[in-house]
């Protein structure tokens, strides 16, 4: 997962986090539950990781001299540095074309900040609509999915994605 954006013209960055997750599922004919462990980090630099995880539960950055410029949106995407936490989910098949997914996540900052997201989508099988596609793929899903995430109390993340699922 990859996560950034360009906040204007005048304080243009990127911000980058990586997730590592290993999901548990139990399938059946028509719902699927999956829960998943999750590792992330903001960084691919080995030093600066070991430097974060020396430092795991410190809530303030130290005091410099330095005069910042750092903005609200870029002080928000610091404290969700890396984390540890989980994923879960279910799945339900409403007619061989249709589905509905709920899902929460919950993460917990090495810088003690907790960071809940809720998750639902609603999904359409494209697979089920093409003779080649019913012979050449095992899935093929469009959906359509609302995420909000809480960082701090006022400030949430309201997130519209549209997704491709396919299947070998």
């Amino acid at each position: 997962m990859f996560l950034g954006g360009n906040l204007d013209s005048v304080y243009n960055f990127i911000d980058q986090k990586y997730s590592l997750n290993a999901k548990f599922t139990y399938n059946n004919p028509k719902y699927v539950f999956a829960i998943a462990p999750v590792f992330s980090f903001k960084n691919t630099s080995l030093s600066a990781l070991r430097n974060e995880f020396s430092h795991i539960g410190a809530n303030e950055k130290a005091q410099t001299e330095e005069i910042s410029t750092s903005t609200e949106c870029e002080d928000l995407l610091e404290k969700a540095g890396s984390s540890v936490g989980y994923q879960s989910g279910i799945g339900f098949l409403i007619t061989p074309s249709w589905g509905l997914n709920f899902g929460h996540n919950l993460d917990m900052t090495f810088k003690g900040a907790l960071t809940p997201s809720f998750n639902g989508s609603i999904a359409f099988n494209l697979r089920e609509l093409f003779e080649k596609l019913i012979e050449n793929t095992e899935n093929l899903w469009i959906s359509l999915e609302y995420s909000i995430s809480f960082i701090e109390k006022n400030h949430n993340t309201h997130d519209i994605i549209l997704g491709l699922a396919v299947g070998f």
